[in-house]
């Protein structure tokens, strides 16, 4: 078997070889960075082509071969340089209007080749001379056009391999792997023309498709081993190490097929001594990294979204597992992203303490707002928040009872409203001064707690005067409990911080809510108010030191009070006052 019968079959196994390529390439032609390789492929095997027919035809035939392979020789070139346009991201350049204007001197040359009088631009002289079956000798002179025609297609080649190098500039391992064998497989067809064009290769065994074959080999191994259509090397340059959260990116296989500077500083991992190899591979000496991440990538081939969190080196991470899609919604893999928690919880912490100490001091100012300050007693503005729930539990105990009349009366649902006058108060300011004064209503708090439970309302309504309102008493107990304060501040001085001992006496006005038990909306929280407070002034025009109360009298109805509130002498009062006996001052 002599070298032609070697080089024919050499040829042929390469031609074999770029349609291999084509074929596996075609399963990823909805990618953009697909449809240029699979021409610059398909241009290729037809340039390979081209040199079988030429080898195999006879002279005149051959010619004619010559001319056609001058269109995939113009046409490679152009593929090459959009693949390349597409490998290092400048998607937006490399379009279909760019490959029409990229291809439009090819398709010239054609039509210089094919026209006689042209001819002799291209080529100046052409002669085929067959020896036998499968080998000739030809005589080549190349005309001026020849020489723009393959300095353009050399310049489109170079610039890929120009924009390659450029983006492999500090690139990843994996954008080096993969941009080598681009610059490799670009570089081969150039070659093997440059020694064909010399003549250090004789013309009857052009290597040109056999370095096209290589070429294609090394862009299939990129497919292969370094899952070249997975991703888009220099976009995951320029962006994937720019992202603070560490990423990590699988095929199918679970194998590592890429992960950024955040990710290997995480788990402590070289990328240069990991990529390609198996997840538990990797992480075999890291058992509490690797059980949740192999946790997350069990839940399924389309986990979308799923979270978890883990605890790695005494920090919080938020582990977010998704799957990785082309564009036709194919799964290709999976990403892993591992977000430092540390930050946020340390926010988060911050901003509780300080929306605690927020509401603390919305605690206090609230607690401020309804406090007097002087007797730290609750005032007015209290009672008017806390009185309305207090008032509808009232009512909706009577009036369930009401509705159900064999039932015992709710004893325990009144509200009592005491409203308490320090006696001749006037007195002890114009006497001891109006910090004497002070000191003693400071002092009030304490008789009022000594006869009322904590949970009743102890209320300063205004100068000297108290509001107290029992909650959950029986409207009986009412005298005395108004005996028992009238006598907590009438047996015990008032110590002042001068030494001197006040003897203080108050009166007492009182009045129950419900005022009526069988109509709960008779009268109103106000007039009950109003009621207490005629009492009290019936205490002091008696003689103060002593307590009065009303109460609706026997038979009464709702109505006949009101009227009578509105016009107390218009009728017999419905109304009854009780009191105590006269007790000396």
């Amino acid at each position: 078997m002599d070298w032609q019968v070697l080089y024919m079959l050499g040829v042929l196994l390469a031609i074999i070889s770029l349609v291999g390529a084509f074929v596996h390439a075609w399963q990823f032609r909805h990618l953009p960075a697909a449809k240029p390789l699979l021409f610059f492929i398909a241009t290729a095997a037809c340039w390979s082509i081209c040199v079988v027919l030429m080898a195999t035809a006879t002279p005149s035939f051959a010619v004619h071969w010559l001319k056609l392979k001058y269109l995939f020789i113009g046409l490679t070139p152009v593929g090459a340089f959009l693949f390349a346009l597409r490998f290092t991201g400048r998607d937006r350049i490399a379009s279909l209007p760019l490959g029409l204007l990229l291809g439009a001197l090819p398709l010239a040359t054609q039509w210089v080749l094919w026209q006689p009088s042209w001819q002799h631009l291209m080529l100046q002289n052409v002669v085929f001379t067959r020896i036998d079956a499968l080998s000739y000798t030809s005589t080549l002179i190349f005309g001026p056009y020849y020489w723009l025609f393959a300095g353009y297609s050399y310049l489109l080649i170079l610039a890929g391999v120009g924009l390659t190098l450029v983006a492999l500039w500090g690139g990843s391992r994996l954008l080096r792997r993969q941009g080598g064998l681009l610059v490799a497989g670009l570089l081969m067809p150039l070659v093997t023309n440059v020694l064909l064009i010399t003549g250090l290769v004789p013309r009857q065994y052009d290597l040109v498709p056999i370095g096209l074959a290589v070429a294609v080999g090394l862009l299939w191994l990129a497919m292969l081993r370094y899952r070249l259509f997975n991703l888009m090397p220099v976009l995951r340059n320029r962006t994937l190490d720019a992202v603070s959260d560490g990423v990590l990116v699988l095929d199918l296989q679970h194998r590592v097929v890429d992960m950024n500077h955040a990710f290997a500083n995480i788990s402590q991992l070289n990328p240069n001594q990991v990529i390609g190899l198996r997840l538990d591979e990797c992480l075999r000496e890291l058992p509490d990294l690797s059980a949740p991440l192999l946790a997350s990538l069990s839940q399924g081939p389309d986990t979308l979204g799923h979270q978890q969190l883990l605890n790695w080196h005494g920090r919080r991470y938020e582990l977010n597992v998704a799957p990785l899609r082309d564009g036709a919604h194919q799964l290709q893999g999976h990403t892993l992203v591992l977000h430092d928690l540390h930050e946020r919880l340390t926010l988060e912490a911050q901003l509780r303490a300080r929306n605690d100490e927020l509401e603390q001091a919305y605690r206090h100012l609230e607690q401020t707002s309804l406090t007097d300050p002087l007797t730290g007693l609750r005032n007015r503005r209290f009672v008017m928040q806390q009185i309305g729930r207090d008032l509808q539990r009232c009512r909706e105990r009577y009036l369930s009872w009401l509705a159900e009349p064999e039932q015992a009366a709710p004893e325990d649902a009144d509200l009592i409203a005491f409203l308490v006058d320090l006696d001749h108060f006037k007195q002890v300011n114009d006497q001891h001064g109006h910090a004497a004064g002070d000191e003693l209503l400071q002092q009030v708090q304490a008789r009022l707690q000594s006869v009322f439970r904590e949970d009743d309302y102890l209320v300063r309504w205004g100068g000297e005067e108290f509001l107290v309102v029992t909650r959950h008493v029986p409207r009986g107990l009412a005298p005395q409990l108004a005996e028992r304060l009238r006598l907590a501040f009438a047996q015990a001085p008032f110590p002042l911080s001068n030494g001197t001992q006040l003897h203080k006496t108050c009166s007492i006005g009182f009045a129950c809510y419900p005022f009526l038990a069988s109509e709960p909306h008779a009268l109103s929280w106000p007039q009950v108010i109003d009621l207490a407070d005629q009492a009290l002034y019936q205490a002091k025009q008696q003689g103060r030191n002593r307590w009065y109360g009303y109460q609706a009298a026997h038979d009464s109805r709702g109505e006949a009070i009101r009227q009578f509130l509105q016009q107390p002498d218009s009728s017999a009062s419905p109304l009854t006052l009780i009191s105590q006996a006269h007790i000396a001052e």
